[in-house]
């Protein structure tokens, strides 16, 4: 019987951990040691949470079961298999949300984190194919080939095309979220829809501008109608609607607020 020993455990920690967590995943599918299939992939979900080589050590060090030698010597063949161009697709997708538009390109979401944590707001990046096939020589380390890699990429271009759709006029994609202004409700809909935009705020529910209810206040000469008035029509550049087909000028004299208006 024989563990692992400390220099197959830094051999793991230098390689792609998602890479070893793949061909384990394979290969234990038709091993007959159910035992020692869910202990070794424990192990191997834990390596992956770990970055203290130390650490990992004194953990293998408290294992009470070990693997025998004929089975270790298994997964480390199949570690060293090469990498198809599905696993390779299997991994890549798992690191990256990827989108392709025929005629346009990839599209790479890029997310928003808030307060620490991964938040259901973000965009799609229009990214140069480059860096999808750069993704891909990473996984595929030393087993690089320009075929493999540009199979691989066409996988990526299969697997990822599908139809997607421009937001309705009333949805906001901002820092924490998708609002629908009509509704004033938080609308899940990141992966649904094109956007490549968003806006540099919040939506706080029940917060208003003590800002901006001054300014206008001053604007409009503490008339309420025309208070409205100016908080529609910048409430109408937000968003990509353009069904009143209407131009705003603000028109008077010199130095009395039009520009600081539009700056607000």
């Amino acid at each position: 019987e024989h563990g692992l020993g400390k220099k197959t455990l830094r051999k793991c920690l230098e390689s792609n951990l998602d890479y070893i967590t793949l061909k384990i995943e394979n290969f234990i599918a038709s091993s007959p040691k159910p035992v020692a299939k869910r202990k070794i992939m424990s192990f191997f979900k834990f390596l992956k949470t770990v970055f203290s080589f130390t650490e990992i050590v004194i953990y293998v060090d408290q294992l009470e079961t070990t693997f025998s030698k004929n089975w270790v010597s298994e997964v480390r063949k199949e570690m060293k298999r090469a990498l198809s161009e599905m696993e390779t697709l299997e991994i890549l997708i798992k690191q990256k949300k990827l989108w392709f538009k025929p005629g346009f390109g990839m599209y790479e979401f890029q997310g928003i984190k808030t307060d620490g944590n991964e938040k259901d707001a973000g965009f799609w990046k229009l990214i140069p194919e480059e860096y999808v096939k750069n993704d891909v020589i990473n996984i595929l380390k030393k087993q690089s080939t320009a075929s493999k890699v540009n199979a691989v990429f066409m996988l990526v271009k299969n697997s990822k095309a599908r139809e997607q759709y421009l937001p309705p006029f009333d949805y906001l994609n901002l820092q924490n979220g998708i609002l629908n202004i009509h509704t004033r409700e938080m609308v899940d809909a990141t992966g649904t829809y094109n956007i490549n935009h968003i806006l540099p705020y919040k939506y706080l529910e029940g917060k208003k501008s003590a800002l901006w209810e001054d300014t206008v206040a001053i604007f409009s000469c503490d008339i309420i109608a025309i208070q409205l008035l100016l908080s529609q029509i910048y409430g109408y550049c937000l968003t990509t609607d353009n069904k009143y087909e209407k131009i705003f000028m603000l028109m008077g004299e010199g130095s009395n607020g039009k520009t600081t208006y539009i700056e607000t």
